[in-house]
């Protein structure tokens, strides 16, 4: 990957949170960045957030190493470990973040 030296490069070796086009939730550390922001993450984990009247269990699924398409990237920001620790991502429940991309 080519350099980058936009703003993201400051997150390199920081855990960060991902949001995809197609509405996964996505977090790891970044590895590297290039000028068309496709990511790569390492120790990479998917949350799936069940919706508010569902009785299914939220997953967590272990993704490892993530080469991650810079056209999916809806939004990333670094992560406050301290406060994300606090948080039991198991009893959350919310609304499922939907595609924005339009066929």
């Amino acid at each position: 990957m080519s350099q980058y030296f936009g703003p993201l490069k400051d997150y390199v070796n920081s855990l960060i949170r991902v949001i995809t086009t197609d509405g996964r939730t996505l977090q790891g550390t970044l590895l590297a960045i290039d000028n068309q922001t496709n990511l790569i993450l390492t120790d990479t984990i998917e949350r799936t957030i069940q919706e508010h009247d569902s009785d299914a269990p939220n997953e967590i699924r272990e993704l490892g190493i993530l080469l991650l398409r810079g056209d999916l990237v809806l939004i990333c920001g670094e992560v406050d470990e301290e406060m994300d620790d606090e948080i039991n991502w198991m009893a959350v429940k919310g609304d499922t973040i939907g595609s924005t991309k339009h066929v």
